[in-house]
């Protein structure tokens, strides 16, 4: 465990970097990944990029790896809605002995082992349950603030590789470690995740299904998938954020992905109630919209 993905990554990262790794990471990846990145380029190792969610990018950015590689990826995109596919990437670093190093923290606690009818699959154990990946070459990291509530991190892997881990990371040394009362906040997540979390996860897929059918009913299609952070275009998306807020509902606006156009979402959890998204939904048929050649509102 970790205070945050920030202690552990970095940990991690200079970690491979002593060990002669080359590092190959999405080009959409996580702003936290990114600055452990850069402390692996500043020790002088060498750093690239794949398009984002593309095997086949990985594989020409491997041809021309020198020494090990460690592939650096965001086990699901919010922005995509979809989970980056890590079979194909494992299978890429399986011929060299690389490392897949994912930041899991959007899928840990919704996405799970793939059984029953529940899209989210069950058990919420994250991307690799998931996509049923168990490997040697894995290593993953994720906090347990998102999904669980509580304000520290894990990293998961190997058992020779998690005890040179400890043996050689320098944050828990020179950095305080997680309070108790955290670990115990952590412990307790884990507690109701084993007795209440199915149930839960069933009731936000609920309110999730409810927003996208009331926002499609009022002429928006939004994107994130059965993902809980939902969100919509329109090139006024701060001014809408900004109503929003306004009328007690906050939102977020952002730019997705590069060069793409700005988005309104929101944050959907298992403690909302119908009412709140019908809310939401209504106040939608109010924004002016940027109509597109097929009468559809902004479609993303």
């Amino acid at each position: 465990m970790g205070p945050s993905t920030l202690h552990l990554l970095w940990d991690l990262v200079g970690l491979l970097s002593g060990d002669g790794c080359e590092f190959i990471a999405d080009e959409e990846c996580y702003p936290v990944s990114r600055w452990a990145l850069e402390r692996a380029a500043a020790a002088g190792s060498r750093v690239r990029w794949f398009r984002h969610h593309d095997p086949e990018s990985l594989w020409r950015a491997l041809r021309h790896c020198r020494s090990r590689p460690a592939v650096v990826s965001d086990g699901f995109c919010p922005a995509c809605g979809v989970g980056a596919p890590l079979a194909g990437y494992l299978e890429a670093v399986r011929r060299r002995s690389g490392w897949l190093v994912i930041d899991d923290t959007q899928a840990l606690g919704i996405f799970g082992r793939r059984t029953g009818p529940s899209p989210y699959g069950s058990g919420g154990g994250g991307s690799a349950r998931f996509q049923g990946l168990d490997d040697p070459g894995l290593l993953i990291v994720a906090s347990l603030a998102k999904a669980f509530g509580a304000p520290l991190a894990c990293l998961l892997g190997p058992r020779s590789f998690i005890r040179k881990f400890e043996n050689e990371s320098e944050t828990r040394v020179h950095c305080s470690p997680p309070p108790i009362a955290t670990i115990d906040g952590g412990l307790e997540a884990m507690h109701w995740n084993r007795t209440r979390g199915g149930a839960d996860r069933a009731r936000l897929l609920g309110l999730v299904r409810q927003f996208r059918s009331g926002a499609f009913a009022a002429g928006w299609r939004a994107a994130g998938g059965v993902f809980p952070m939902q969100s919509i275009e329109h090139p006024d998306a701060l001014a809408i954020h900004r109503d929003l807020l306004a009328r007690g509902i906050r939102t977020f606006a952002r730019r997705p992905h590069a060069g793409e156009n700005p988005r309104v979402g929101l944050i959907i959890n298992a403690r909302h109630r119908p009412e709140d998204l019908a809310r939401v939904t209504r106040q939608l048929h109010n924004i002016p919209s940027r109509r597109s050649s097929n009468g559809k509102r902004a479609i993303i």
